[in-house]
């Protein structure tokens, strides 16, 4: 996890060795506990708060590792860890879904917005187009 600057709080799941500065804490899991409930863990809004809580420097945050250790993190039986991995999982993919329903409603009333103009300029030329008529009719009377 970042902790420094802007990019503090951003978290990462890898799945091979890797090397860290010191802006950058790392966690191991171990057998019992899921990596992909650590992230969720991690990137929750209670996580998060209480990194930027934490943190000092206004201009650039920063959170030193022991204060980074000693937030805690519920810690479930990995069978109920699992469980909600896939709630979360689950109703990730229904945001999904509703935003891309979202986007494309957005897409079909912008066409019908278009729809609509376009008839009411093309009425309203037709219109003009009258009126241009009856005014031609009455000057040549």
């Amino acid at each position: 996890m970042v902790c420094i600057g802007g990019s503090i709080g951003k978290a990462r799941i890898v799945d091979r060795d890797v090397s860290c500065n010191q802006q950058i804490n790392t966690i191991t899991c171990h057998t019992n506990i899921s990596h992909a409930y650590v992230y969720i863990a991690l990137t929750s809004p209670y996580f998060q708060d209480e990194i930027l809580g934490k943190a000092t420097g206004s201009a650039t945050p920063i959170i030193n590792k022991g204060k980074w250790e000693n937030i805690p993190i519920p810690l479930p039986p990995l069978a109920e860890q699992q469980r909600i991995v896939s709630k979360v999982q689950q109703l990730q993919q229904q945001l999904t879904q509703l935003e891309a329903q979202v986007q494309q409603s957005r897409q079909y009333a912008q066409q019908l917005l278009q729809i609509v103009l376009k008839e009411a300029f093309e009425q309203k030329g037709k219109m003009y187009e009258m009126e241009e008529k009856v005014t031609m009719a009455a000057e040549e009377k």
